[in-house]
């Protein structure tokens, strides 16, 4: 299975799948389709909806194998009297919503746990090799 993020490296797929969740309504009380989560830490609050649609709806849905659904989470963050909202496209190869949401926030975790260790186990934020190909010799060994 997976859940592939759409951003600009397939730009019309991206328009469709927003005018397709821009156009379509989205019952935000069927639990198969929609599900919204709030979590509070860090001094924010962060409220993410996350929504499905059926990926027929797509011209370029045969063009992915064992495509099922397509995916947006609209992620809403107030932190410090300020808002920010951020918007994400998926193509998916599975039905359930809370599947979706587990494996978005799954992904973050990993990032964020592996940035951690190069940063504080390893320095790399510290590091001030910049010449040439030295960062990238750096960073592999």
């Amino acid at each position: 299975d997976y859940a592939l993020p759409v951003k600009g490296n397939h730009k019309q797929l991206e328009e469709d799948i927003e005018r397709e969740f821009d156009t379509t309504f989205v019952d935000e009380s069927d639990r198969k389709i929609f599900l919204e989560t709030i979590e509070k830490s860090h001094g924010r609050i962060e409220t993410r909806r996350y929504s499905l649609l059926s990926a027929a709806i797509l011209d370029q849905a045969k063009e992915w194998a064992g495509l099922k659904n397509i995916g947006k989470v609209m992620n809403e963050s107030f932190h410090d009297g300020k808002k920010s909202t951020e918007t994400g496209y998926f193509l998916l190869s599975f039905d359930e919503v809370e599947r979706f949401a587990q494996t978005v926030r799954g992904h973050w975790g990993i990032e964020n746990r592996l940035h951690w260790v190069l940063d504080v186990s390893f320095g790399e934020d510290d590091c001030r090799v910049r010449k040439d190909h030295a960062p990238e010799n750096f960073s592999t060994i």
